[in-house]
């Protein structure tokens, strides 16, 4: 029995990662909240009960966003306004 050539199969180019998105119609690093070196882990864990997990999901909150999450005082505040000007994000509004 004679067979032909071998044929290759075509792989499929891995999904890429995606390492930007979109905040107030500008495309912004995706930077995860975790890998910010002034995130504590009271912190972390609070935002990721709203599940906000990365910076841009945080600059994007308003000030009643923020005001809703349940034992988030000035000091966690601070700490998310340091966190976000550090990445690049600015100083938020709230």
């Amino acid at each position: 029995m004679l067979t032909g050539p071998k044929r290759r199969r075509r792989r499929k180019k891995p999904d890429v990662e995606e390492t930007t998105a979109f905040l107030h119609g500008r495309r912004v690093p995706l930077v995860s909240l975790s890998d910010i070196p002034l995130m504590d882990v009271r912190t972390l864990n609070e935002l990721g009960e709203h599940d906000i997990i990365y910076a841009h999901q945080l600059a994007a909150c308003t000030r009643e966003d923020v005001g809703k999450f349940s034992n988030f005082g000035a000091k966690a505040t601070q700490i998310c306004r340091d966190a976000l000007v550090s990445a690049g994000f600015g100083k938020p509004e709230w």
